[in-house]
């Protein structure tokens, strides 16, 4: 009983000893987690507000003999924007694949498109790539969201935070205002919403206005919206504002 009392004194002085020469360095740390209204990914590539004219092979390139595009970019994706828009080349039947994840860093955005005329009319592959930080605060046409105005097909894309907030616009949703393509799948949206004075207003689709064949699947809206409508017949949905009657398959398709 003796020598095990010794045994812990001596050991209480050699723990005293080494705790005082730093021996054991034992730190007792906080980890806080700040929120933040800005979301995005450090391997993104960002956008720093242009539309350009012309960029080069290491943004945006073309497979000629299968009709592909590829964007490698932001500013790859703000060329891409700009051809729809301008009118030059809506792409009509060919493909066009995101190749990495964009942050459009809250720069105002122009919307892809605004009518018929002026309207993405192929297929768009997001390939499972993200979009962050969409942001439209103004009225730019009568249909708002990423894409303005569409007739083409877009799958397998995130749009994240997104911001959108207009006045007088006649269809809002955070993937297109307008979009009327026969395939829409894969698609998932967050953020918020703020339209004044819309007819039609979706979480992720505000108008869907053809009857045609539509194949819709795996869509989720998690869409903050506040919306005040005008007009006959107008609408606010958590995914679609508007959705026209036709021929085909709706699946998997929700909104929290």
């Amino acid at each position: 009983m003796k020598k095990k009392s010794i045994f812990l004194f001596l050991s209480m002085i050699v723990l005293g000893v080494c705790s005082a020469l730093g021996f054991f360095n034992i730190k007792s740390e906080q980890v806080h987690a700040e929120s933040s209204v800005y979301e995005g990914s450090t391997t993104a590539s960002v956008w720093e507000g242009a539309c350009e004219n012309e960029v080069d092979e290491t943004d945006f390139f073309t497979i000629s003999a299968t009709k592909e595009h590829h964007i490698l970019t932001a500013r790859g994706f703000g060329f891409f924007a700009q051809r729809v828009t301008s009118g030059l080349y809506p792409f009509i039947d060919e493909k066009v694949f995101l190749d990495c994840d964009i942050d459009l860093a809250k720069h105002e955005w122009k919307p892809i498109g605004y009518d018929d005329g002026h309207s993405f009319k192929g297929t768009f592959d997001g390939q499972g790539h993200s979009i962050y930080n969409l942001k439209i605060s103004q009225k730019t046409s009568d249909y708002a969201g990423l894409f303005g105005f569409a007739t083409g097909s877009i799958s397998d894309l995130c749009l994240k935070n997104v911001d959108i907030e207009v006045d007088g616009a006649r269809s809002v949703g955070a993937l297109a205002g307008n979009l009327t393509g026969n395939v829409y799948s894969n698609i998932s949206v967050s953020g918020e919403i703020v339209a004044n004075g819309a007819t039609y207003v979706g979480g992720v689709i505000g108008e869907s206005s053809t009857s045609a064949l539509r194949n819709i699947s795996n869509i989720m809206s998690d869409v903050v919206i506040s919306a005040t409508c005008s007009g006959t017949g107008s609408a606010v949905g958590g995914v679609f504002g508007r959705y026209a009657v036709g021929n085909g398959v709706i699946e998997n398709v929700a909104f929290k």
